[in-house]
């Protein structure tokens, strides 16, 4: 395969992020009325990804390689916000976990229907025999760069 054609897919895949960023802005009820900012967004995913347990902070702090200072200022506004909840861990009474507050629960609604709807109805635009395909190579892609975040850290 050419190099300028592999190039030309990296700037695709770039421009089809902006354009879904894009996207979210517009739609993102929360967003403009909070002035969530991109990095409190990707906490909230991570700890989306962790309901309805909740978290650590310093599991999140781990997660989105930041640290436990960076990420503490965030939950405080995040908290202020509304939109989480501190709690005592079940296995640490010392320790705090995050979770989602019942106002980040609606954000969390939102943020999968939003993206159900748009991943749906692109899927729907993509011939049948294709989408095992672009499922299959999303997945493949998914895991290398796991997988080079991985070696990134020494793990």
């Amino acid at each position: 395969m050419e190099i300028r054609h592999i190039q030309h897919n990296w700037e695709l895949l770039f421009r089809n992020t902006d354009l879904l960023r894009d996207l979210i802005d517009k739609y993102y009820p929360f967003k403009t009325q909070n002035q969530i900012t991109v990095a409190q967004i990707k906490m909230l995913a991570c700890i989306m990804r962790h309901e309805p347990d909740g978290v650590m902070l310093k599991d999140v702090a781990n997660e989105l390689e930041l640290t436990p200072g960076a990420v503490s200022q965030m939950v405080e506004h995040l908290v202020r916000m509304e939109l989480l909840d501190r709690c005592a861990s079940e296995n640490d009474r010392r320790a705090v976990c995050i979770k989602l507050s019942q106002k980040g629960k609606s954000i969390r609604a939102f943020h999968e229907d939003f993206f159900d709807k748009v991943i749906n109805n692109f899927m729907k635009t993509v011939p049948e025999e294709k989408q095992e395909i672009f499922v299959e190579v999303m997945q493949k892609m998914h895991q290398y760069l796991e997988n080079e975040k991985q070696k990134q850290l020494g793990v």
